[in-house]
């Protein structure tokens, strides 16, 4: 039986706010156990109070084995989900996406008009300039810690 468990690598964003389009926030690398590695971590508030945030990140496995990412916890939010872009009736639309693979030796990219992690409920202490804790759950064997 696969059993899953949660990376206990919590990643600490740094917050920035849409005022524009960046929010570029101080890049920031946390181990996650099994060879994960997240780096340049960011979250960006919504302007509009209310409103969803988004958070990037680059992922990498140095393992000697594939790492699936099944989904994503943020403190401070009520909810969080992994999204991508998908062609649906011929556009472009943003939707929850499927459990993602990282090959050994691979990283993928969650940034802006691509893969992403949406935070919806985000409560009013996160501010732009703070931080807060990302969890990414992982299916697999075993714990990390």
């Amino acid at each position: 039986w696969m059993k899953s468990h949660l990376a206990a690598a919590a990643v600490l964003l740094a917050l920035g706010s849409v005022s524009g389009c960046g929010g570029e926030a101080e890049p920031t690398e946390q181990q996650a156990g099994s060879g994960i590695a997240v780096t340049d971590a960011r979250m960006v508030l919504n302007a509009v109070a209310g409103r969803p945030a988004a958070i990037y990140f680059n992922v990498s496995n140095s393992g000697d084995k594939p790492v699936t990412l099944r989904g994503v916890t943020v403190k401070g939010a009520g909810a969080a989900e992994m999204h991508s872009y998908q062609e649906w009736d011929g556009q472009m639309v943003m939707g929850e996406m499927a459990p993602l693979v990282v090959q050994p030796g691979g990283t993928t990219s969650f940034e802006p008009g691509g893969q992403h992690v949406m935070a919806m409920q985000v409560a009013p202490d996160l501010q732009a300039g703070g931080t807060t804790e990302v969890t990414l759950k992982l299916l697999g064997g075993g714990r990390h810690a």
